[in-house]
């Protein structure tokens, strides 16, 4: 999600034109519903990684160590910073999964106290 807001400006489940929607943002949410705008190049890379990133089941979701071997993130990345990165090894990684209602009940909880966006 903050790749996408990096790269294009806005959150990749808010409707451009009707960020309020908290309803309609929930529901894109749970169908992963969202668009990269025709209007800014972006790679066939990065479109990949965003794809891979964006899969509503996490067994099937790109790993951290998955992205870091991704053409996209490893473009003009140096090897020092490489290295820095160490991830852990994917057997030990523990995979969380977070019931469809427990997120739906999240998301009605904070749809109960709408924030004021400041522009």
């Amino acid at each position: 999600v903050i790749l996408f807001a990096f790269l294009f400006g806005w959150l990749p489940f808010n409707d451009p034109k009707d960020v309020r929607n908290m309803s309609l943002t929930s529901q894109k949410i749970l169908a992963v519903d969202y668009s990269i705008p025709d209007h800014i190049p972006v790679s066939s890379e990065c479109k990949d990684l965003l794809a891979r990133i964006f899969v509503a089941d996490p067994t099937k979701r790109i790993t951290i160590p998955e992205i870091i071997a991704h053409p996209w993130f490893q473009h003009h990345l140096r090897p020092d910073v490489l290295i820095s990165l160490c991830p852990q090894e994917e057997e030990t990684m523990v995979i969380q999964k977070q019931p469809v209602e427990e997120i739906s009940a999240v998301v009605l909880e904070a749809m109960k106290h709408p924030y004021q966006l400041t522009g």
